[in-house]
């Protein structure tokens, strides 16, 4: 989990680098941390599941260059019996 969130705050610094766009959507800054995840944390969705405290989803909170504060869920776990067609 430590890798997670230090992938979360090297998304942080390079938001402050490169600025998303202050009217951005909060699915749009949500799917941009995603895709930094992915890109520097390998297996991260597993990951954040493995510490066995029985979480179903993680949530998160960026402070972005502009002062705006983004809340939602980075990732879920799925539920029983749900299938990806």
């Amino acid at each position: 989990m430590n890798e997670v969130a230090e992938g979360v705050v090297s998304f942080i610094r390079l938001t402050d680098e490169h600025p998303l766009p202050p009217a951005a959507a909060t699915r749009d800054v949500l799917k941009a941390l995603r895709k930094h995840l992915d890109a520097t944390v390998p297996h991260w969705r597993d990951r954040v599941f493995e510490s066995g405290e029985g979480r179903d989803a993680v949530e998160v909170e960026v402070h972005l260059q502009s002062g705006r504060v983004v809340r939602g869920a980075l990732v879920q776990q799925p539920s029983v019996g749900s299938r990806r067609d």
